[in-house]
């Protein structure tokens, strides 16, 4: 009986960082989002020609390198979640490759026997293309770096939300409050703008922002009276565990 053809329902694109230069990951693997087109990279062989006078009527040739190299593009839906997931990749991967560690891209598809592993550089994102009533896609853009790897699939990173509570001193009760997480040194993203003196962000909507990315990061906490241009700064804090209380401005 003839086999089904495998299609692309629930394929998975990931990426992660050797933790020990030259091993390939097989753990951790990040998830990267809203992705809707992945290559196709052309392994078609060079050919070397080989003929010579022992040669009577045809040529003779043989296999010679494969080149893969060259910009490959896969595209996504533009969300917010991707641009951090994949900017974020791209300077660790940027910081892993002093220490001469790769980054490494799965293609993972359901039913099919092996998943497919790629070593490559990322490149940060550009600017995307905006067609009249249309969604907005992005071009998420790699180079390969070494040679193709078959093997059975990752294991994902499971991401993990946690409970941060923000306390701040008396005199701020009453006020607008405004947490941000730190993106980078140039980006903070807003996660509440809530009124109290204390602010509780559990695995509801207001702390989804934080899930699996607070460990290590920066938060901070500006408090004013609602009006955008009447903000101050009381305090920042490292997030270093589940579940703590950053006490700001006591």
């Amino acid at each position: 009986m003839a086999s089904l053809p495998i299609t692309s329902i629930g394929a998975t694109i990931s990426v992660a960082i050797e933790e020990t230069a030259g091993v390939r990951p097989i753990s951790g693997y990040k998830k990267v989002p809203q992705v809707t087109e992945f290559p196709e990279i052309d392994i078609t062989p060079d050919t070397i020609e080989t003929t010579s006078f022992d040669n009577q009527k045809y040529k003779s040739s043989t296999y010679g390198l494969i080149d893969a190299t060259g910009m490959q593009t896969m595209k996504a839906n533009y969300t917010d979640d991707l641009v951090d997931m994949w900017n974020e990749f791209c300077e660790a991967a940027a910081t892993a490759a002093i220490s001469d560690k790769m980054a490494w891209i799965c293609l993972d598809v359901p039913k099919a026997e092996e998943a497919l592993y790629i070593p490559i550089i990322p490149v940060p994102l550009g600017a995307f293309n905006i067609v009249v009533n249309d969604r907005i896609q992005q071009n998420v853009n790699f180079t390969i770096a070494g040679d193709f790897v078959h093997e059975v699939a990752p294991t994902y990173y499971a991401a993990t939300t946690y409970s941060v509570t923000v306390s701040i001193a008396a005199e701020n009760n009453g006020r607008v409050l405004m947490l941000y997480r730190v993106v980078s040194s140039s980006e903070m993203k807003l996660v509440a703008k809530i009124s109290g003196s204390t602010v509780i962000l559990s695995s509801g909507d207001d702390a989804n922002v934080f899930a699996g990315m607070i460990v290590g990061k920066y938060v901070a906490v500006y408090v004013g009276t609602g009006d955008d241009s009447d903000y101050e700064l009381i305090g920042t804090g490292t997030i270093t565990n589940a579940d703590i209380t950053i006490a700001l401005g006591e």
